[in-house]
């Protein structure tokens, strides 16, 4: 593991591919970045290593956007039978894009959601209480439907990695992050953070989670006026 604030640090590049070496990187290892597909991660994954990269989008951050939509759904009206049977119906169609999507059945996935959006323009275009949902349902849809056609190239069959032990969400490395971070930064205990401290704080948690404080800062700390000494 490694971390650091990009303001401070001028070796990230030579970081991860130190990390990647140690993992037996070399010139022919074909590397998989798994991301939210941001610009810094790709390319930091792209600088780092020496063979073929490819990029995956993370199941994490694509679950979210059909939690999203789902959410949208709660708030269906059942004032009616006919409303609580139409409001099951968008679930049922929401459920199964996000199966779709866990095993990367992209086309199938866009299908289902042009054919909700049909059905939720009508009701949409209605003069009653479903209305205002259906088009708050909608328009979360409609972000869903542009972000996956964005990245079809980048989904996975996420369900098949999940059973082979292949890696496939980042929500292992989002808590790594949380850890990390504790909560001197979060709301409760937030403390005022240079980045350069931010910097130096992350280097010795990181360190601590590798197992490499003693070597790491005992070198480090050689030529200081107070050398490192090991705690009894």
């Amino acid at each position: 593991m490694f971390s650091s604030v990009p303001a401070e640090a001028d070796k990230q590049q030579r970081q991860l591919r130190g990390v990647l070496q140690g993992l037996g990187l070399t010139p022919q290892t074909p590397v998989t970045v798994l991301s939210d597909v941001a610009a810094g991660p790709r390319t930091l994954g792209e600088a780092a290593s020496e063979g073929p990269v490819s990029h995956v989008l993370d199941w994490f951050h694509l679950a979210m956007r059909i939690q999203h939509v789902a959410q949208c759904v709660k708030g269906w009206p059942d004032t009616t039978a006919e409303d609580r049977q139409i409001g099951a119906g968008v679930a049922d169609s929401i459920e199964h894009i996000h199966w779709s999507l866990r095993y990367g059945q992209v086309r199938r996935a866009l299908d289902l959601i042009g054919q909700t959006l049909s059905r939720l323009n009508i009701m949409a275009g209605m003069k009653s209480k479903t209305a205002r949902v259906a088009s708050k349902v909608m328009r979360a849809l409609v972000a869903l439907e542009t972000y996956v056609a964005g990245l079809a190239d980048l989904i996975i069959d996420y369900a098949t990695a999940r059973r082979c032990e292949e890696p496939f969400s980042t929500s292992p490395t989002e808590g790594a992050v949380q850890w990390l971070l504790h909560r001197r930064m979060a709301a409760q205990q937030q403390m005022r953070w240079s980045p350069r401290g931010a910097h130096l704080m992350l280097k010795v948690r990181t360190s601590i989670v590798n197992g490499t404080f003693d070597r790491d800062h005992a070198a480090a700390e050689r030529c200081g006026r107070r050398p490192f000494r090991k705690a009894a």
